[in-house]
This record gives C-alpha cells, structure tokens and sequence, in this order.
C-alpha cells in the first residue's frame, strides 16, 4: 500500500510538469520543450516552407525567445528544439545560462527571408568587419548549442537575408551570422550543423573557455568571401576546436585578434579539421590594419587536419599567418603556432602551403604534407610586409607530386627585409608518386637580397628531388650553417654546390676535385673523389 501511494505521488508530479517544464531545483537548468510550450514546429529546414502543404511556415519567435529570455544564474534555461521552425533570430541574454538542444539535425531552424538577423545570438547586431577597441564588460556565463541544424538563407536582396549591394550584409550594414556569441564564459557548441549563412557561420568575440565540437559548416554560393566557418575575435582565450568540417568556406577557422573589441587571442587547440574546397584551413590574424593595440596571437596548436584548398580570386593558402600590411607589429605579435600530422591540396597555382606576413615567434610543423602542389610556390613564404620568424622548424615535412599536381615547389622563401631567427629542417623531403618521375626543384630556399636567416640547421633534407639547397650564391645571407645532415645532403656532390667554407666544421665529399692531398686546399673542376671539412676559409681534403 504504501508503495502505491509512493507511485500515486510520483506519477502526480511528472504530469504536472512534463507538459512544460521540468525544474530540478534552484541553480538547475529549467527545462522546456518546444512542442509542449505552444510552439508550431513545422518547417521544412531546407525549403523553409510548410511542412505537407508547401505553405508558409509559423514564426515561434515569440515563444522561444520568451523561454530564452527567462534564463539567469539562479534559473539557468534548456529549451528543447524538438522540431523545425522558421525564425527571424532566437536571442539569449547576455549573462548567459541558457541551453539549446535540438536533440538532432532533423530539427533546428531556417532564417525567414528579409529577417535581417544572426540565426542565434546573445547581443546586438553590429558590423562584422568593426574595430571597437572597447572593453568587454562583465561577461556572461554558461552557454550550449547542441545537435542542431540552421539554415542561414542566405540570399540576393530581394529573396533573402541580405541586402543586394552586399550579400553577406543586411541593409544597415550589420553582418548577417548563423551564430553570434559574444562577451560569454563556458561556451559550448556540439554537433550543431550550420548552413548557408551570409556571412560567417560561427562567431565568438571575446569569449573563454569553448569548447566546439563535431561542428559542421557548409556554404551553398560559389563566391567564399567571408563566409568563415569558425570565426574568432579578441580578447579571447582557451578555445577547444574539435572534429569540425568545412565546405566551400572563406577561411576553415579564423583568429583575428584585431577584430571585435580587440585583444589578445591565446591558448587554441584545433583537432581533426576537414576542409574541403576551403580558402584556408587556418587563418590567424594579430595586428590587422593597426587596429588594436596589444592584440596578439599566443600558443596555437593545429593537429591531425586534411582535405583541400581550393582557387579563388583571393590567394589561396593552407594556412595564412598575419594580415598583408606594411608590418610595424611588434616582434612575436603571433608568439607559437605549431602544426602537425596534416595532410592538405592545393588547386591555385599561386598557393603557398604557409604564408606570414606578421611576426612570429615560434613557428613549428611535424608530420606535414603538401600533396599535389599546382604552382611552383613556396612551402613557407614570408612575403613582402616583411615579417621575422624567430624560430622555424620543419620535421617530417614532405611535398608529395602526383598526377593531379607536381610543381616544383620548393621549402621556403625569404624576401628583402625579412628574416629568420633560426630554421631546423628535421626530415624533410620532396617526393614523387612511384612510377612517376618529375624533375627536381631549382633549388630548395630563396633568400632574397635583403632577406636573411641567423642559423640553418640541418638535421636531415633529402637531396633527392632537391639537389641544391639555394637559389644562387646567397650564402653570405646565412650566418651560421651547420647540423649533422650536412654531410649526408652534400655526399659526392660538385665544389661549386658547396656552402661557404666560412662556416667552419662542415664536412663534405665531393666528385670534382683537382687535389686528393691531405689539407690541401680543394677546388673543383677535377676528377677526384674527396672528402672536405671547412676550416672558415678553406674547404681542406681530409680523405680520398
């Protein structure tokens, strides 16, 4: 008797509050259900039209955004998309602690046309491209995106979202997102599948502590200005980027430290990232235009990333590391990017595989592979804001030519003005698909006049496809040149492909020598084996 009473009772309070609510207590996320909350959830996600008859779909604005709208540190909200719905922009407070759960990508919602809005936001509209140099006040906390799928509709000015003299705009020159989140602490988005925004999909502006995850992110319009996937603004720190997909996108994953109220961006960890006909897979943007003062980009780490980088009007490359300016930036304005176990393609001819134009401190790859290079473009290019490298380092670093692109891309180059604290190449080779042969690069670095590198360490380079290291006698544009893969890289090789003897240690063999004397100066031009060892003016036979 007593347990039914215990059931009577239990079953009494589920019916009371399993038609809208259910409260777990003070502090505890409140959570309602759309369906159950007076919400009409019948809009097809990819018409935007009514589910069964084709007709217009209903606008829950009013009920979701007033669920949303309860939500606050002592009533955190859930709100429970169990449906599709049309909508001109679902809005959160800007403190924070409120939840949407679309529970999967059946659900979700789609932008109505002329809606002029983000899909998702917690603050005012403001232009996308701003520079604001303002403070962010306190900020909010606690908010999550969850397994939901959101149609932008982007369009033309007359059929959609934005206007026509700019489609990635509304009227007023806001910028027109799929996700605005700003100012906000504990952010999380998972397995959320953002489609054709008019402009970038995903924004965090002066956010810590996100974390996002199985995002999705695809682009239907054939032109990719900025459209980013992931597009992150400063002040911002501790951002988790995992598994996420791009389609067709402006760049992959964006930190542009500059841009919103501006400020440092640090502590980024990006896993897993696909793209695929992308503009670039990472870009990371410090003092752009001179915008914001102190806006640095610190500790950086990209692994396990792939797919392809497509041709555009704009210069396409995998990964794009400052903003091209005339460079006043301070030195180490990007302090530590560090790239491993990744795999990308080029289509432009014009691509670089790693483009900086702002200052870095330490720039390091590891287990990275260009595969089919179109354009004979650099691996590493510093280009003519002249930028500084303090330390680069290249291990198990491979440009893979096949049938689908075998330019003769070579590993770096340094323009007049720039320069290169210290580079290591730690295993690096060109390699050609078997069965195919392609000639070998002209030469592995340009150091232009101008340009110049403090230490090349050489560890190991394969002299395969790569048979001289510089283009022309740029020696002197080396300060100090040694490592224990010197002597491999330079076996049985010609005087004339020597280094310097002024660098002092070096040893080598070569194929041409006129003297087999022990410590007789050598000199090319013969026909004796030799084996060398630099004394800092002489390349002096130390074997035969």
């Amino acid at each position: 008797m007593k347990r039914l009473n215990a059931l009577i009772f239990l079953y009494g309070i589920a019916s009371c509050t399993a038609a809208f609510a259910q409260t777990a207590g003070p502090g505890v996320s409140t959570v309602y259900y759309a369906s159950k909350s007076g919400a009409k959830l019948d809009c097809n996600l990819s018409t935007g039209l009514q589910i069964g008859t084709g007709g217009t779909c209903t606008n829950n604005d009013a009920v979701l955004n007033g669920i949303l709208a309860q939500a606050s540190a002592t009533n955190p909200v859930t709100l429970i998309l169990d449906g599709p719905t049309i909508t001109t922009g679902l809005v959160g407070p800007a403190t924070g602690y409120w939840t949407i759960d679309c529970l999967n990508w059946s659900n979700g919602i789609y932008m109505a046309p002329g809606s002029n809005s983000h899909a998702i936001r917690n603050v005012a509209q403001q232009n996308g491209d701003a520079h604001s140099n303002a403070t962010p006040g306190t900020p909010g906390q606690s908010v999550q995106i969850r397994n939901c799928y959101i149609n932008g509709n982007r369009g033309n000015g007359t059929t959609g979202n934005s206007n026509s003299g700019n489609p990635r705009q509304a009227a007023n020159g806001n910028w027109i997102y799929g996700i605005s989140i700003d100012n906000m602490q504990q952010v999380r988005i998972q397995n959320v599948w953002l489609y054709n925004s008019p402009s970038f999909q995903l924004t965090l502006n002066a956010c810590t502590d996100c974390e996002i995850a199985g995002f999705r992110s695809d682009e239907n319009f054939g032109s990719v200005d900025n459209i980013d996937g992931i597009h992150v603004d400063g002040p911002s720190a501790q951002i988790r980027i995992v598994d996420p997909r791009f389609v067709a996108n402006d760049d992959s994953i964006a930190l542009n430290a500059a841009e919103g109220y501006g400020g440092t961006i640090r502590d980024v960890s990006i896993s897993g990232s696909q793209c695929v006909s992308c503009l670039t897979a990472l870009r990371v943007l410090a003092d752009e235009d001179g915008a914001a003062t102190n806006a640095a980009v610190q500790n950086v780490t990209f692994t396990n990333g792939s797919g392809t980088i497509a041709d555009s009007s704009a210069q396409s490359n995998v990964f794009a590391l400052g903003y091209i300016h005339s460079n006043t930036a301070a030195t180490d304005i990007i302090q530590s990017v560090r790239i491993s176990n990744s795999t990308y393609t080029t289509t432009s001819s014009a691509a670089s595989f790693v483009l900086v134009s702002d200052n870095i401190g330490e720039l390091s790859m590891n287990n990275v592979t260009w595969m089919s290079p179109a354009g004979a473009g650099p691996w590493l290019a510093l280009n003519s804001s002249s930028p500084t490298i303090g330390s680069y380092t290249c291990t198990a670093c491979t440009i893979y030519r096949n049938t689908a692109g075998h330019a003769a891309a070579y590993w770096g180059l340094i323009p007049s003005g720039a320069a290169i604290g210290r580079i290591e190449m730690n295993g690096a080779a060109v390699v050609n698909q078997p069965g195919q042969t392609y000639s070998a690069l002209p030469y592995g670095w340009d150091v232009q006049s101008g340009g110049s590198i403090g230490t090349f360490v050489m560890t190991a380079l394969d002299p395969a496809n790569n048979p001289v290291l510089l283009n022309g006698n740029e020696w002197s544009r080396i300060a100090s040149f040694y490592g224990a893969g010197v002597s491999t890289y330079y076996r049985n090789t010609t005087f004339a492909n020597l280094p310097l003897a002024a660098y002092p240690g070096l040893q080598v063999s070569i194929g041409d020598s006129t003297t087999q004397t022990w410590g007789a100066a050598a000199v090319g031009g013969g026909s004796g084996y030799a084996q060398l060892t630099s004394d800092g003016t002489n390349w002096t036979v130390t074997g035969k």
